[in-house]
């Protein structure tokens, strides 16, 4: 076991809430700018605006507690969404844009949402439509929000009211939901408090050296951790430094923003440093040269790819391995090149414990690989509604499993090795096999299914299902097409199908998974 001192002054998250920082803010870094997409946006008027929202909302019926899906691209909104639900003291449930209506019904049957926050078309999908489908076949959504509509009301009110109704926030309430990555068909649910996401934000921002002179590119969906808070828009913001907000529409033109608004960190995942790289190879005059650092989390970044960052993009490289259920580990720095190319770093908090433990739960030595589990001061302490799963998910001594292999180094940094579960990670998005696979079995002509990962070099993992067909007319587009009708997201299809005899199993009756990978390999 490692366990490190406490490293933060308690007592200044005791009162505090994410719902009281525009305003402070606003005080500490004034006229400064706050936030960059389409217009730019001081921490002033940021803050105006907050109120101003937070007040539509009251007056549309918003109660405190009230939990509401908060499903929008990437935009200043998305953020003056969530701190405006944080004021009056509701709790944001974070849905990425690529969820469709299956996805977003099991949210509401599952969390019981009063309203519903979503955008007119993104992508070329139209969100409106869908949400008032859900609505409309819904008991539980009441109240559902058009980001277009919204902004109207806030043009409209152009007078500053204080907020209308106080609403005592306290720090240990919960703030928001965030979907757990690789969710099953139930969906897992992530409550974070106030005060354990004010302390994350504060610590990250340490971290990473982010301050005044930082201009933060958010490229990855603002509902996922990276993004949003760790340490992404609140950790930038928390130190007046500047967020520029891209949708990932065009990532073309990333390079013209990095240098347009004088970019000097950002947050991306694996399969983007690999794009950008590829990119830079191939365009001799491109110059980014305001980029100091970039943080990469998400899933693991291999040794080669690492040491081109620095060499090729000419920045300082961050390692990050984290999960929403709390914990988070970085490289600094201050490490050594051979630490930040191979090592995913040590605890945020001086105050996490961590270890690595056998099958049977023992700590293994160091540099013997295991499970690794970690308890700490923001260990989320179950998901929401789900009673059985959470016995499941922590020791008897209260350490969180991540099912994540890793070992640790003498000098206390992690590695990690990869899944002990089946999680697939593409692009940075969590998906399980499971999932995957009951999605299949429901299609006309599809006896069985079996879905595994596989190693790509574009996207990290890639999807591939082996299917067990009763059914000649079984290919890619009739699949494809039934997926299309179950309303789920596009990341989750099979992006390679191998028509199958029979599925291997072991000698218990599972799936072999090994033996599906070892097929694909051989091709």
């Amino acid at each position: 076991m490692i366990y490190m001192k406490i490293d933060i002054n308690i007592e200044e998250l005791k009162n505090s809430n994410l719902g009281d920082m525009p305003h402070i803010w606003a005080e500490k870094y004034g006229d400064s700018i706050a936030i960059v997409d389409n217009n730019r946006t001081t921490y002033r008027d940021f803050d105006m605006k907050v109120t101003k929202l937070a007040n539509i909302f009251i007056k549309a019926g918003l109660n405190k507690a009230d939990k509401v899906i908060v499903q929008l691209p990437n935009s200043m909104f998305f953020i003056l969404t969530c701190f405006a639900l944080f004021k009056i003291g509701a709790i944001p449930i974070l849905a990425v844009p690529g969820l469709r209506e299956k996805e977003i019904n099991n949210i509401i049957e599952f969390s019981e949402p009063s309203s519903y926050i979503t955008t007119e078309t993104y992508m070329g999908f139209n969100f409106e439509e869908m949400a008032s489908n859900i609505k409309k076949d819904s008991l539980i959504i009441n109240k559902l929000f058009i980001d277009r509509d919204l902004k109207y009301e806030l043009r409209k009110n152009d007078n500053v009211e204080e907020i209308i109704e106080h609403r005592e926030v306290m720090a240990d309430e919960i703030a928001l939901f965030i979907l757990s990555g690789g969710t099953t068909r139930m969906p897992k649910l992530i409550p974070l408090k106030h005060c354990h996401l004010m302390r994350h934000i504060k610590l990250s921002a340490k971290r990473c050296k982010l301050g005044k002179n930082t201009v933060s590119l958010i490229i990855l969906p603002l509902a996922h951790k990276l993004a949003l808070y760790s340490p992404g828009v609140f950790a930038t913001l928390s130190v007046g430094g500047r967020v520029v907000i891209k949708n990932n529409e065009n990532l073309e033109d990333v390079f013209t923003v990095i240098n347009r608004e004088k970019v000097t960190v950002t947050i991306v995942v694996p399969s983007l440093v690999k794009m950008w790289l590829e990119i830079i190879e191939n365009e001799e005059n491109l110059s980014i040269h305001s980029l100091k650092k970039i943080i990469s989390g998400g899933e693991t970044l291999n040794n080669d790819i690492a040491r081109q960052v620095e060499k090729k993009l000419n920045c300082d490289l961050i390692q990050l391995y984290g999960m929403s259920e709390g914990v988070c580990f970085t490289t600094s720095l201050n490490d050594g090149i051979d630490i930040r190319y191979s090592c995913q770093g040590k605890p945020l908090s001086l105050e996490d414990e961590f270890k690595i433990i056998d099958e049977k739960d023992n700590e293994v030595k160091y540099g013997e690989s295991g499970e690794l589990v970690f308890k700490g001061p923001y260990r989320f302490e179950g998901y929401l509604n789900i009673q059985n799963d959470n016995k499941d998910i922590f020791t008897e001594d209260g350490f969180f499993r991540t099912g994540d292999r890793a070992k640790v180094t003498n000098d206390g940094n992690i590695i990690i090795e990869g899944r002990i579960r089946e999680q697939i990670n593409v692009s940075g998005e969590k998906v399980m096999p499971s999932e995957v696979e009951s999605y299949l079995r429901e299609i006309e002509g599809i006896k069985d299914a079996a879905v595994i990962g596989i190693e790509d070099d574009i996207s990290g993992e890639r999807i591939c299902a082996f299917i067990l067909a009763e059914s000649k007319a079984i290919n890619k587009l009739f699949i494809y097409k039934k997926l299309d009708a179950m309303n789920i997201g596009k990341f989750k299809y099979p992006s390679q199908i191998e028509i199958i005899d029979s599925l291997p199993h072991t000698n218990i009756g599972k799936v072999n998974k090994k033996i599906l990978k070892l097929i694909v390999s051989s091709k």
